[in-house]
């Protein structure tokens, strides 16, 4: 029998692992907002923001299912006709059309048990200049949201629960590859990876993993993607672990 402190911690059920990487994308968001200026507000069946929020980031993201809070979300966005909204629907268990929303996507969650904390892999580094953000905002968008007001501002880099990589292929070179990594209770999320050349994106998922479980050691590691686009994760050690909606009210 394993000694106590060689046992490994039980196994969560895989709703609970949904549930802790739903809560994750929540602070994610969050965080997001806050450096613009509102963080919105959260509770313990929904984070949301009634105003206008960053592009590509919902209005609010579930961390409960059911009837309550569907009523919930209706409550919160029913009277606004005069712009769009979203909502990270996180158990895809909500049924938002009476709102007039329609279904932008389907998606799942991702879980990696913590792994074993390694040497940082060569070339990547934390961003932590607004210059530095701005490089990395136009390799990460690469240039399909120029006329767009930037996402990722400068206030972001004082949030210690994020931490934003680059990876340059050589010592002065441009930023080619990247991700960010978050911290909430229970989990570090992997977010917004990215690689120039798409074949290097199974490396680039690799290494921000790694990334991860230095800058947040001990935590199980979770995201989300498209389940046609999960198999670089999954190649590392991921699982998938529950489903997700996204809702958009044009």
């Amino acid at each position: 029998m394993a000694a106590p402190d060689q046992q490994k911690s039980p196994v969560l059920p895989f709703q609970e692992r949904a549930s802790i990487a739903a809560l994750n994308n929540a602070w994610w968001c969050q965080s997001v907002c806050a450096a613009h200026g509102d963080a919105g507000e959260m509770d313990s069946a929904v984070w949301s923001h009634v105003a206008p929020v960053p592009q590509f980031y919902p209005n609010a993201v579930t961390l409960e299912g059911g009837d309550e809070t569907a009523i919930r979300l209706r409550d919160l966005f029913g009277e606004i006709r005069d712009r769009p909204w979203s909502v990270k629907d996180s158990f895809a268990a909500l049924d938002l059309a009476p709102l007039g929303c329609h279904v932008l996507f389907d998606a799942h969650w991702l879980w990696l048990e913590p792994p074993a904390a390694t040497e940082e892999p060569t070339g990547w580094e934390r961003i932590t200049s607004a210059d530095g953000l701005q490089e990395w905002e136009r390799a990460w968008d690469a240039g399909d949201s120029a006329e767009e007001p930037p996402i990722f501002v400068a206030r972001l880099l004082a949030d210690d629960s994020v931490a934003i990589w680059g990876w340059r292929p050589d010592a002065g070179s441009n930023i080619a590859a990247g991700g960010i990594t978050s911290r909430s209770p229970g989990a570090v999320g992997l977010s917004n990876c990215f690689s120039q050349d798409p074949q290097d994106l199974p490396a680039a998922v690799a290494a921000l993993s790694r990334l991860a479980a230095g800058f947040a050691p001990g935590l199980p590691q979770v995201g989300y993607d498209r389940i046609e686009d999960c198999e670089p994760y999954i190649a590392i050690g991921f699982e998938v672990v529950g489903p997700l909606r996204i809702w958009i009210k044009d």
